[in-house]
Order: C-alpha cells, then structure tokens, then sequence
C-alpha cells in the first residue's frame, strides 16, 4: 500500500514539474514575436499614490508584528489601501481609453 502511495506521488510531482516547465516565454508558440509591455511615465500624482500604499502597508506590518494588532486597524489600513488602489487602477484606464484611436468607418 505504501509503494502505491509513494508512486503515485512521485508521479503527480514529476507530471506537476514537467507542466510547469516552459522553456519558451511565448507560451509554447515558437514563432510568435516576445511579449513587450509598454509601461507608461509615473506621474507625480501616481508616485504620490504608490507611497501613500507603501506607508499603509508597512503601517499593517508594524501592527502585525504585536504580540496582540489590533485588528479594526488593520481592516481600517487594508480598506484604505484597496481605495487608493482602485482610484489609481481607475485613472490608468481614463488615460487608456483617453489615448485609444478609433476606427474610420
């Protein structure tokens, strides 16, 4: 029953590996061009919003370093933290959709 289970294993773990290996970033499409992300200028007002996340983040990890957080804060912090990024997420596609062309018909 053991060498059943301990196959089994080894073979769910070699079938997990080998479906995780990708030698090719293309996703196995050989003669697609590589993937290029055009990553736009950080304004101020975008720097001013990361650093703003960044402090409430680390603000989170300084509670969760006591022996008891408080955890009202901590959802506080989170909250706050999911609005400045929603705000930011939301002004990046104002600028996307600012920025697309449209079609002659």
């Amino acid at each position: 029953m053991n060498k059943r289970i301990f196959s089994l294993g080894i073979l769910a773990l070699s079938l997990g590996m080998t479906g995780m290996a990708n030698p090719n970033p293309n996703n196995g499409r050989p003669n697609m061009p590589k993937k290029s992300f055009h990553r736009q200028e950080m304004t101020p007002e975008m720097q001013k919003q990361r650093i703003a996340i960044e402090e409430k983040e680390l603000a989170i990890k300084k509670e969760m370093i006591k022996d008891k957080p408080n955890w009202t804060q901590v959802e506080k912090l989170n909250r706050e933290i999911a609005l400045e990024r929603a705000t930011a997420k939301t002004e990046r596609l104002k600028q996307i959709k600012a920025n697309q062309t449209l079609p002659n018909n």
